[in-house]
């Protein structure tokens, strides 16, 4: 499921900013990772969204302001020492002529390169308890997205749901005279093709025939187990709970059942039919993908 959420905690002078966003995935991946003086926390954060979030790609983007974070300058003595000595021996061998004095201002050495360098602390800024506090925060909104998202969704499927019902219901209410279409075409090309041989076919054993046919394209099982399906994933969305992989199970049912009613419809009429009861299966199957 996809989802935004972003939290803020302050206290003090130390800040915590935390973004989560979440995409579709068929199983949990986490993709969070924490600054380095917060590293410690990431297997506490994977856990705690892992308990809560059971499908979809969560990333998490973590800015930290505090002043523990601020780099302190240390002076490079061997470095500072070396310039001096050498600055020393240029003044004694008089090479540059007299009355140069490196010393007269000393802190413009604090200014050369290689001489004072930002070192970061090397204690950690104590940041897990609002870290903990804004993960949470943030969390709770991400969760609340994808309530709102996944009500969204559940809507559309309902819709999807009863256009099933009532294509179904066009399908057995058509059903018995394309049958009946189908049967006395059928009886008119045989005795056709054997009156032109010179013999008729008995009706008797043309309706044997046909009643084996009827049994073979008998559709009301399927029919039966369509609606069996559309009514679990209705009950399903009114219970709520963690819904995505049951619903990939009714869709994927569903289509092999129009697929098998396909495969026993003949009739143009009603194979046009099974085509936009394939197309609305597949409708529904891309959004149980959004679900959690």
């Amino acid at each position: 499921m996809t989802g935004f959420a972003t939290a803020f905690v302050e206290r003090g002078a130390d800040q915590v900013r935390i973004e989560l966003r979440s995409v579709n995935h068929r199983q949990f991946l986490w993709k969070g990772r924490l600054p380095e003086s917060l590293s410690a926390m990431e297997p506490w954060a994977e856990d705690r969204a892992r308990k809560i979030l059971h499908r979809g790609t969560l990333m998490l983007n973590v800015q930290l302001s505090s002043p523990s974070l601020e780099p302190i300058p240390r002076i490079q003595k061997l470095a500072l020492k070396s310039l001096v000595a050498q600055l020393r021996e240029l003044m004694e061998e008089g090479d540059l002529g007299l009355g140069v004095d490196f010393f007269s201002a000393p802190s413009i050495f604090l200014t050369l390169p290689g001489i004072v360098k930002a070192e970061d602390r090397r204690e950690q800024p104590e940041l897990g308890e609002e870290f903990r506090e804004c993960f949470n925060l943030a969390l709770d909104r991400l969760v609340a997205s994808r309530e709102r998202e996944g009500a969204e969704i559940g809507g559309q499927i309902q819709e999807f749901c009863a256009k099933i019902v009532s294509i179904l219901d066009l399908y057995e209410k058509a059903l018995p005279e394309s049958q009946k279409a189908f049967r006395e075409r059928l009886l008119s090309r045989v005795q056709e093709a054997l009156g032109e041989a010179g013999n008729l076919l008995h009706e008797g054993d043309f309706l044997r025939e046909i009643a084996i046919y009827a049994e073979k394209g008998d559709v009301s099982e399927e029919i039966s187990r369509l609606k069996i399906h559309v009514q679990e994933i209705l009950h399903r969305l009114a219970n709520g709970g963690e819904l995505g992989r049951a619903l990939e199970f009714h869709a994927q049912e569903l289509l092999r059942e129009a697929n098998t009613l396909g495969a026993k419809t003949s009739v143009p009429k009603l194979s046009l039919q099974v085509i936009e009861l394939k197309t609305t299966i597949e409708k529904i199957r891309e959004q149980v993908l959004n679900l959690e």
